[in-house]
């Protein structure tokens, strides 16, 4: 049989039109005295004001609108993604009384289905990393991460998910991690929620294939709200690697300053990382000596391993297969050193 593999490009949009990658909807109000809302089908490019026109190179003129009297305009892929990546190069407006825009991976309204996503309170300048489904989902506040600028400068917003796990960049960093399971409860929790990313844990586990959702949502509908600088040509939404190599440095716990490169005096804990993955090994080397504590978290922090640590030698730590929800190290040094090596590579 042949296989094609989904994309979103704008090479597809500029051969095809809009209508050939997403379907679109909007809620509006009736004045029927027993309906209060309807649903009614649309054409993509009623909303999404396309050209190829541009102020300056890549910044091309496009608007994305949602009339007064509208409650929501979505625009959904028609192509659904397995071990999905997703990206957006654009800027996020700010208006009084605004909507919300949500901008990811999603099954259906409602988030029925399963959703992957990020969304942006463009009334109270929020952006948080959504993840789960109809029952439960985790909600992770990305706002501390985001720049004074993100609604007067271009930024990108990635998403890569697979049947296990879901990551969240803004521009080059990593800021949020979201674990997948399923369980007697369909519930989600914040497992760590400071810097230099959050990482939850979802037991509501999205479908193992979503769709891709641009959506404008509620705000005063009086109002039309005008989300301009997103355009095709920075949306692009792939299917990836089902089992990828994930390299994470190591980072000062509550920080997003790396542990490389410093120099140590006293204890230090890094920055937990999840253990979802059939094969973790930890890489630290350091010019000093001491003990490094490798820890392991389900409920509590408790030691899985611990080794002494000398001077100019590489060490590699070896987890067992998923066996816990996070890891940390602490090393506490000897004498003072500065480190040069640490890191932790997952498959």
């Amino acid at each position: 049989m042949l296989m094609i593999n989904m994309v979103i490009r704008y090479s597809r949009i500029l051969e095809k039109g809009l209508e050939d990658v997403f379907y679109c909807w909007a809620r509006i109000k009736t004045d029927q005295s027993n309906i209060q809302e309807r649903f009614i089908n649309c054409r993509p490019s009623d909303f999404w004001r396309i050209s190829g026109d541009e102020t300056r190179y890549t910044e091309f003129i496009s608007y994305y609108i949602k009339p007064s009297g509208v409650i929501t305009v979505s625009l959904r892929s028609k192509d659904v993604f397995r071990n999905g990546l997703f990206e957006l190069r654009t800027v996020l407006p700010r208006w009084e009384r605004g909507p919300m825009i949500w901008f990811g991976f999603e099954n259906e309204d409602l988030f029925g289905g399963g959703c992957i996503h990020f969304m942006w309170d463009s009334a109270n300048s929020l952006l948080k990393a959504f993840a789960g489904g109809f029952i439960s989902r985790a909600e992770m506040d990305l706002t501390k991460f985001i720049s004074e600028k993100v609604s007067q400068e271009y930024h990108f917003y990635r998403i890569f998910f697979t049947e296990d796990f879901a990551t969240w960049y803004i521009n080059d960093r990593l800021r949020a991690f979201a674990i997948f399971a399923d369980g007697d409860n369909r519930d989600s929790k914040i497992l760590y929620d400071d810097h230099p990313y959050v990482v939850s844990l979802v037991r509501d586990r999205p479908s193992a294939k979503l769709g891709v959702l641009l959506d404008i949502d509620a705000g005063d509908i009086s109002k039309t709200y005008i989300w301009d600088k997103i355009h095709p040509w920075s949306l692009r939404v792939s299917e990836t690697y089902e089992k990828p190599m994930i390299y994470i440095d190591l980072y000062q716990s509550n920080s997003d300053l790396k542990i490389v490169g410093q120099e140590i005096m006293k204890r230090i804990y890094s920055a937990p990382f999840p253990g979802v993955f059939d094969y973790i090994k930890i890489s630290f080397k350091t010019s000093g000596e001491g003990v490094l504590t490798v820890e392991e978290y389900d409920d509590e922090w408790s030691e899985y391993d611990k080794i002494k640590i000398r001077s100019n030698v590489k060490n590699n730590i070896y987890i067992d297969k998923k066996r816990s929800l996070l890891y940390r190290v602490l090393y506490e040094p000897y004498n003072t050193g500065v480190i040069k090596e640490a890191h932790v590579i997952m498959k």
